[in-house]
């Protein structure tokens, strides 16, 4: 995979609803086709790749900021520091790349997953890209086509994940109706992130062996290379904690924040599909092979223990 994705620095993501406007407004006023509906083969060459990285990294969060940076560089993404429409740009050119992998290889995802999979263009520019058919099935990839739509589905999922961020955070500035919307919004992304995490996934399990797990391990990469190294799930779980503490009772009782819940959850069912399909139902993870050696714990039981600590503490925070 030859393509870079610049992605925003997690502090340089719109944290307000006025921010976020900001930015949709100076997108739509660059592109102002991206908010009618029309062929998704549009997008690229609609947005343009022109843009360059810049500036220094961001202050690193909870993981040294050499590992995010490994991680970052695995996938094919790029940080720098650029218009407040940059997120967006990033997101719209992410979903493209994933709808040229279903188009050219095909899926085993249903079309409602599909749909999922493609629906954040609307959600933040209101127009609606159509995608077309996709051939049914992914069996027939070849070992490289795995590694790129392992990766090519982790970028999405970094800038859905990056979406929710901006969601959630304008949420927390708002009240009533308006901190509603913002949430349900959240929870729509919120399932658009676990279908990208389905995509990342939807090729044969003996491929995986062959030629994805071990493009994640020594010397390609350092021992115990891992999802925990995602600086955009760090920020998104930092934000998540302090959720309850910014939404009124209302809307910790309301529709869109039970949404919001069911949804996150099924971000963490979907990683522990993906564990479980790739033998981490018998096996631990490869993190967990560096930092606890024979441990008897394996990688399905260890992500579903982050899955409850995650959202069963906003669960409790909402009754």
């Amino acid at each position: 995979m030859d393509a870079v994705l610049l992605l925003p620095f997690p502090d340089d993501l719109p944290k307000t609803p006025v921010e976020l406007e900001d930015a949709q407004r100076v997108l739509l006023e660059a592109v102002p086709e991206l908010a009618l509906p029309g062929p998704r083969s549009r997008v690229r060459a609609a947005l343009g790749e022109g843009m360059a990285p810049g500036g220094a990294p961001a202050p690193a969060a909870s993981a040294p900021e050499e590992e995010f940076t490994e991680h970052d560089r695995f996938f094919g993404v790029t940080r720098g520091h650029g218009g407040p429409d940059l997120f967006l740009r990033s997101l719209l050119l992410a979903e493209d790349d994933a709808w040229q992998d279903l188009r050219t290889h095909g899926t085993s995802l249903s079309q409602d997953e599909q749909a999922r999979l493609l629906t954040a263009d609307r959600l933040f520019l209101g127009g609606s890209a159509t995608a077309g058919a996709t051939p049914p099935g992914s069996s027939a990839m070849t070992p490289a086509a795995c590694v790129d739509r392992w990766r090519t589905g982790h970028r999405l999922f970094f800038t859905l994940l990056q979406s929710i961020t901006v969601s959630v955070s304008c949420a927390t500035c708002t009240t009533g109706a308006t901190q509603q919307a913002h949430l349900a919004r959240a929870a729509r992304l919120s399932s658009a992130t676990a279908a990208a995490m389905r995509f990342a996934a939807d090729f044969d399990e003996g491929l995986y062996a062959l030629s994805v797990r071990p493009a994640m391990t020594p010397p390609r990469v350092r021992p115990g290379f891992s999802g925990a190294q995602t600086r955009d799930h760090d920020r998104l779980v930092r934000l998540l904690h302090t959720l309850p503490q910014h939404v009124d009772r209302a809307a910790r009782r309301s529709a869109a924040y039970t949404e919001l819940l069911d949804a996150l959850a099924g971000v963490y069912r979907a990683h522990v599909h993906v564990c479980s399909r790739f033998g981490g139902d018998t096996a631990p993870s490869l993190r967990m092979d560096v930092e606890e050696p024979g441990s008897s714990e394996t990688g399905v039981q260890r992500a579903e223990h982050f899955a409850r600590l995650r959202v069963d503490p906003l669960r409790e925070d909402a009754e």
